[in-house]
């Protein structure tokens, strides 16, 4: 399952209240997980583990306290903006300048209220590692 009410934890609360077996990350696990803010948040504070910097932005907040935000902490240009609570891949769009910012939050707050803007990695390596628990072990793919 991916995305809203399905890899958010909402399933897995269902099936965790109604004893339903599954194989899959606990409710709680998924949760955190989806939000991109509040998942780099949590494995910022693991310590030792490198986070692309990034901003939180939530549309209750003022744009322009946003774009002093980006300034004050040296932002540069191109940044990626995505959705905070949905798949790695929906609503996500890269800004090339401040003059397209409004443009692109716009965009992206059509899928989520809350937004994530990092800045743009370039040359990077990425890695998908899945893991489960098998009894007491752990189990990591290589």
């Amino acid at each position: 399952m991916h995305g809203i009410n399905g890899e958010d934890g909402m399933i897995m609360s269902i099936c965790e209240n109604s004893k339903i077996k599954c194989v899959c990350s606990d409710m709680y696990s998924s949760s955190l997980a989806l939000d991109k803010c509040n998942f780099k948040h949590y494995v910022k504070g693991l310590g030792g583990v490198n986070v692309v910097e990034h901003i939180q932005y939530d549309q209750s907040q003022d744009f322009n306290d946003l774009v002093i935000n980006l300034r004050q902490n040296k932002f540069d240009y191109p940044l990626i903006i995505k959705p905070s609570r949905l798949g790695s891949s929906i609503g996500i769009c890269v800004c090339h300048s401040e003059k397209e910012l409004r443009e692109k939050v716009n965009y992206s707050l059509r899928f989520d209220s809350k937004l994530l803007i990092e800045k743009k990695v370039e040359n990077f390596k990425e890695y998908n590692i899945a893991c489960f628990k098998d009894k007491s072990d752990l189990v990591v793919s290589k």
